[in-house]
């Protein structure tokens, strides 16, 4: 063969082969997703934790902004000369002070600049949870959707089981009580105020009873109810609705203990029972109030897996109670008032368990009085309710969760069992 012959040859063999390999897959890549399960969840929870800390963060102001506008509203009374505008003011800051909450209904005789302030808080603290719930819907279908490319990439590779566990967390995704509040609370905003009449439902068919066969109701309970150290836990079944009592939702966080890797979900209520002993009395010029006794509060907990495959049998609940000085409105230096050990028969990824604690009280005694000549005086002892946390230990006293009501708390919490 010649020269010639020999390097066409070789070319022609070189172009062969190029052609095949450009036709050939990349059997080392082929059907490999993107990314995996894990690291998605992690992005996940870490989305999930931002829009958590900074709500607590923007929640965290509303308390001082108002208590900054309602002093600005007693100076402005006092410059023009309105000692009940003045009074009316003073009582709505100590009022805020101790409770730190705002009443669901309003006075028809309370200052209309205190009305006003009222309706302003409402309004900012809702939008912040309605901005909060639209984030948390946002994070999550994007997850949700990369979850979805995931699975049919799995899929098509045949790695079946990892398919599955994948469609396992979209499922305990999309049923997780934080996000389908969440989604709840914001079909509700975006629902027209007008609503349409709707047709009479037809009555359902009754069937005939016999005495010995009384007839079920729909609404009785099909999960248990056991107790431990006072604290009521239902198992596959809601909260009662108690008569008079109106649990409010308590904005809760990952302590810095757990925060990066939750394996639990939690969210919280609260009801406040004030069980105080008021006095006032008016003598010409000098207005005097007193009061003293406890405010109970009853907390209500519900915890899930994160994950479905994640479940913990017999885990200890521990909770802390905190609380600051009467009439402390300056930096606070939480103290622990006490704490609670429960145990819980199992947390799991397939239905919530829901945890009524024992009512806590917190005991105070507060004098104030107000002189229209001489200013006034205040004194007070015990403690104002601060917040608490909320802990999880396995069955071998290791922490798997941790989370607290207050920003102030997130470095307090326990790490071993009591």
């Amino acid at each position: 063969m010649t020269k010639i012959s020999q390097l066409f040859a070789c070319g022609a063999l070189t172009l062969i082969a190029s052609l095949c390999f450009a036709q050939t897959p990349n059997t080392a890549n082929a059907g490999k997703p993107a990314s995996d399960l894990k690291s998605l969840r992690q992005a996940y929870d870490k989305a999930m934790g931002k829009t958590e800390n900074e709500h607590a963060d923007a929640m965290q102001n509303q308390p001082t902004s108002y208590l900054k506008q309602l002093l600005k509203l007693q100076q402005d009374m006092q410059k023009a000369g309105n000692l009940d505008g003045w009074q009316a003011a003073n009582h709505e800051i100590e009022r805020f002070k101790t409770e730190q909450t705002m009443p669901d209904g309003d006075d028809p005789a309370l200052l209309e600049g205190i009305k006003s302030l009222r309706a302003a808080y409402k309004s900012a603290t809702a939008k912040l949870e309605l901005e909060k719930s639209k984030k948390i819907v946002a994070v999550t279908k994007q997850y949700v959707d990369q979850l979805n490319a995931l699975q049919t990439n799995l899929t098509k590779a045949g790695k079946v089981d990892d398919a599955i566990e994948v469609n396992t967390e979209i499922k305990n995704v999309k049923s997780d009580a934080k996000v389908t509040s969440s989604e709840f609370a914001v079909a509700a905003a975006e629902q027209p105020t007008e609503k349409k009449p709707q047709p009479p439902e037809a009555p359902a068919p009754t069937t005939p009873t016999t005495p010995d066969q009384p007839k079920k109701s729909s609404s009785e309970p099909t999960g248990k109810v056991t107790e431990s150290g006072g604290a009521k836990i239902y198992e596959g079944q809601a909260f009662p609705d108690t008569a008079g009592q109106i649990f409010k939702n308590v904005t809760i966080m990952p302590t810095d203990r757990t925060a990066s890797g939750q394996k639990i979900s939690a969210t919280a209520t609260i009801y406040t029972q004030d069980d105080m002993e008021k006095t006032a009395s008016h003598y010409y010029y000098r207005t005097t109030k007193m009061k003293q006794g406890s405010m109970n509060y009853t907390v209500r907990i519900s915890l899930k897996s994160a994950n479905k495959a994640y479940a913990l049998d017999n885990p200890k609940l521990v909770v802390e109670y905190f609380g600051k000085p009467v009439g402390d409105s300056g930096k606070v230096d939480p103290k622990k008032l006490d704490t609670k050990e429960f145990s819980i028969p199992k947390i799991d990824g397939i239905r919530a368990v829901n945890v009524e604690l024992p009512a806590f009280a917190v005991d105070s005694s507060s004098y104030k009085s107000v002189s229209r000549y001489y200013g006034g005086e205040y004194s007070g002892f015990g403690n104002d309710f601060y917040g608490f946390i909320a802990s999880i230990f396995d069955s071998s006293g290791t922490l798997v969760f941790q989370t607290a009501s207050n920003n102030g708390l997130k470095k307090m919490g326990v790490e071993k069992l009591p």
